[in-house]
């Protein structure tokens, strides 16, 4: 924990709170705290015009949570 200067806490904090945030939005989509769920997302994603709705909503929903998951582990985020 010596290594660790405020610069490095500072982006480990931005990290997480970015990182939990994004995660949280896409539990939203699969229906945490959310009366329409995944089959409501879907139905949004098919009142767009994607098709098939399914695979863009669950491609959707895999991005926002890996991402998020990813971010606060510090993974791949130069790309």
């Amino acid at each position: 924990m010596d290594d660790l200067v405020p610069g490095d806490l500072g982006l480990l904090a931005l990290r997480v709170v970015l990182g939990a945030t994004y995660v949280l939005h896409g539990l939203r989509k699969l229906g945490w705290r959310n009366p329409n769920g995944f089959s409501g997302f879907g139905a949004s994603i098919a009142r767009r015009g994607y098709r098939p709705a399914r695979l863009w909503a669950i491609a959707a929903v895999t991005a926002e949570i890996g991402g998020g998951v990813l971010a606060i582990l510090d993974l791949l985020t130069p790309i």
